[in-house]
C-alpha cells in the first residue's frame, strides 16, 4: 500500500525541479520499498525514448504515475515493483538492455536520467540509511 499524501502535498512535490523530484524518489522508495510503473493491457512496460536514449519511468507513488499517464494519454496501467524486486532484477536487466531510468518525470516531461547501475549504488546507500 502506497503512503497516503493530499492534493496539497502532492502538487508541492510535482512543482519541484527533476533533481528534486529524484531525491524525493529515493527517500520515499526506500522508505516504502516500492516503486510504480506503467504498462499497458498487454504487460509490455511503458518506455520512452530520445534521439539518443531509451529509458524506463519510475514513481515513488502511483497517482504521480497516472498524473503522467494522462498527460502522454497511453491508456496505460500503473504497476507496483517491490524496492527489493527493482534492485535485485529490474536494474541489472535494464543495464543489459541498455536500457536508463527516468526517475519521476513530470507533467512537461521533465525527468531526471540515470544509469541502472548508479541508481542501484544510490538505492543501496539510502537503504542502509534506514537499517
Amino acid at each position: 500500500m502506497p503512503y497516503i499524501m493530499n492534493e496539497m502535498q502532492m502538487d508541492n512535490v510535482l512543482a519541484l525541479n527533476s533533481e528534486e523530484r529524484y531525491l524525493h524518489f529515493l527517500n520515499k522508495v526506500a522508505d516504502w520499498e516500492q516503486l510504480w510503473i506503467l504498462c499497458d493491457d498487454e504487460g509490455h512496460i511503458y518506455t520512452r525514448a530520445t534521439d539518443e536514449i531509451e529509458y524506463l519511468t519510475v514513481w515513488p507513488h502511483p497517482v504521480y504515475a497516472k498524473e503522467f499517464e494522462k498527460v502522454i494519454d497511453g491508456n496505460l496501467d500503473v504497476s507496483e515493483i517491490t524496492l527489493n524486486e527493482f534492485m535485485e532484477n529490474w536494474l541489472p536487466g535494464l543495464e543489459s538492455d541498455d536500457l536508463k531510468v527516468g526517475v519521476f518525470p513530470n507533467a512537461e516531461g521533465k525527468v531526471w536520467i540515470i544509469e541502472p547501475k548508479d541508481l542501484l549504488a544510490v538505492l543501496e546507500d539510502e537503504c542502509e540509511q534506514y537499517e
